[in-house]
């Protein structure tokens, strides 16, 4: 008598003893006392590596990094390789994360290590993508029947200089760059708050000078209204008396009437022009202090 073991979704069936190894992804027969069997599970593993503080990772140019990083696997769906995991691994402890990763996570480790060495800690944030197919590449396909998905850096900061060794000369010269690195931004973010308040100044010098010019126009414009409303109401006054009984006056006496109105214009236009050229020394007054 035999019983028939199917597999779920995402399982695979593995079956030990007479025959041999029997792999299958959808059903086996087993028959008790010659047969064992167990289950695979093929459903993708996150395993999460911190490397901080004490154990953070020396990069090129002797700064450390503090990283997290997730890593993605499963068991490859290959026979061969569902077999290989069924004589490497506790089956039953595969969904255990600890299991695992005391097997997988030193080989990452390494692969990182290796990795960030060559790279400078700038590089690590503006070539993440080449920073992580090369950890891949390094860690390789020989992984006792899992297959590694991908890696993820979850988090990448600068490590603090506590954990700096004193007497280390690599990690001390990594320590002074970045005492330099942060002088350097220092006096980068004081010049350019000097180039935003002079920014800021010159603009609203400018802004001074177009108002100061839009006051200048508009009482020019005022005062030249008024030369016309002035001469204009002269010229009205002149032909009220050219249409009225006065009109009868002699042509001197007219003469005299026209010649006293022109005057009267002139001198009104010569007085709002000295105002003009006063208000015009007084903006220019007010413009320099």
């Amino acid at each position: 008598m035999f019983f028939l073991k199917k597999a779920q979704p995402e399982q695979a069936l593995v079956r030990q003893g007479a025959g041999g190894t029997k792999v299958s992804l959808n059903q086996l027969q087993v028959y008790p006392i010659v047969h064992q069997y167990a289950v695979i599970d093929l459903s993708l593993k996150t395993l999460t590596l911190s490397l901080k503080g004490a154990d953070a990772v020396l990069c090129k140019d002797y700064i450390k990094a503090d990283f997290k990083i997730a890593v993605f696997l499963k068991v490859s769906p290959d026979h061969q390789d569902i077999a290989t995991v069924a004589q490497v691994f506790d089956v039953n402890q595969l969904n255990d994360k600890e299991y695992l990763g005391h097997y997988f996570l030193p080989q990452v480790e390494s692969a990182i290590r290796t990795v960030t060495s060559a790279f400078e800690y700038v590089q690590l944030y503006e070539e993440r993508e080449a920073f992580t197919r090369h950890v891949l590449e390094e860690i390789g396909d020989d992984l006792s029947g899992f297959r590694l998905e991908n890696i993820a850096i979850d988090y990448l900061e600068q490590t603090s200089q506590d954990f700096y060794n004193e007497d280390d000369f690599l990690e001390q010269t990594g320590k002074g760059k970045i005492n330099r690195l942060r002088l350097e931004n220092h006096l980068m973010t004081a010049k350019l708050k000097v180039t935003e308040i002079e920014e800021t100044a010159r603009i609203e010098q400018e802004a001074n000078r177009v108002r100061f010019e839009l006051e200048h126009a508009t009482k020019k414009i005022e005062l030249e209204h008024r030369l016309e409303i002035a001469h204009l109401t002269a010229e009205q006054e002149l032909i009220q008396d050219m249409t009225s009984g006065k009109s009868s006056k002699s042509d001197t006496d007219l003469d005299q009437k026209i010649k006293a109105i022109r005057l009267r214009a002139q001198q009104e236009r010569e007085r709002l022009e000295q105002l003009l050229k006063k208000k015009e020394a007084q903006d220019n007054k007010s413009k320099d202090n």
